[in-house]
């Protein structure tokens, strides 16, 4: 897997990272570049406090979505500390079906998920 490493000056015109440009560097250096590529163009259309895939919101996927949501409904119970699998598991089938989705771990590393 290759690990992807920015340059901090392209970075810190990128967001306001709650532990600075070191900490996205940090953070990005997790995942391949096709990832971390995704990720800072989110940061960059997307300002927010808390970040989704807009995958999620865009009515092109929606259907592949809702399908796969389904899916992992049928594999993973929703039960406390359950979120994690059910997002690795979703990220799983959607990459199987052609599309990068991030979850919200991926988008938003400094929120306690359970």
């Amino acid at each position: 897997m290759e690990s992807y490493l920015v340059e901090p000056k392209v970075l810190s015109a990128a967001v306001e990272w709650p532990r600075g440009v070191k900490g996205l560097v940090a953070h990005l250096c997790r995942y391949t570049k096709e990832e971390a590529d995704r990720m800072l163009s989110i940061f960059q259309t997307e300002p927010a406090q808390f970040w989704i895939d807009p995958y999620e919101t865009d009515p092109q996927y929606s259907d592949l979505i809702s399908e796969v949501d389904k899916l992992v409904d049928s594999e993973i119970p929703l039960t406390r500390g359950s979120c994690h699998r059910r997002w690795r598991r979703k990220k799983e089938l959607l990459r199987e079906r052609g599309l990068l989705w991030l979850s919200p771990s991926d988008l938003n590393p400094y929120v306690r998920f359970d």
